[in-house]
């Protein structure tokens, strides 16, 4: 985001950067889906969208980072919650993921002050690390997609308010799929 900055903050371009929190919801699915991984998890991201020349298309990136709250672990017909202190992550399986998409943004106006976005774009698992009885692993995908689809409503001619729904799909840990839904409400500025 530093590095675009000063490319979008000419004359010429609308930029809006945000930061906001975010409530997520993981489901992955591994080993020919007879294990299951159910995960919710707090996280905060930064945003950034850019349109020249008052564009309704342009350039978008989110960068995230998730930290789990509670899980559910399902093998077979097995299953065991998970309740984690973040204290004290050795004593269970959990993982925190960072996440980072990028791709085309289309906004349009609804109203004079308020407008809807969608975002669609490869998303890239910066990291994601593992604390598995005791052990930290890391690893690192590229997912087949990620889409955003929000509002934004202005305060005024610098600040506004942004609510949405991120969501990605990705290739799991080992073998499988991993969905992540993430809602999510933050503040940005407009320059």
């Amino acid at each position: 985001m530093c590095l675009l900055f000063p490319l979008f903050a000419s004359g010429a371009v609308e930029s809006w950067s945000a930061i906001g929190g975010e409530y997520t919801h993981f489901y992955g699915s591994e080993h020919r889906d007879s294990y299951y991984t159910v995960q919710d998890e707090y996280g905060m991201y930064l945003g950034y969208a850019g349109f020249v020349n008052d564009n309704s298309f342009g350039l978008y990136m989110r960068n995230i980072i998730q930290v789990p709250i509670e899980g559910k672990w399902e093998l077979g017909n097995d299953s065991s919650d998970i309740y984690i202190d973040l204290d004290e992550f050795d004593e269970g399986d959990c993982r925190i993921l960072g996440r980072m998409m990028i791709g085309p943004i289309f906004r349009y106006s609804i109203g004079s002050k308020t407008d809807a976005y969608l975002s669609i774009g490869p998303e890239l698992r910066l990291f994601e690390i593992f604390f598995e009885s005791g052990r930290v692993e890391y690893a690192i995908h590229i997912g087949f997609g990620g889409a955003d689809l929000g509002l934004k409503h202005n305060f005024n001619e610098m600040s506004f308010l942004q609510i949405g729904l991120n969501a990605g799909l990705q290739p799991g840990e080992r073998i499988g799929t991993d969905l992540i839904v993430s809602p999510y409400m933050g503040i940005g500025f407009i320059y």
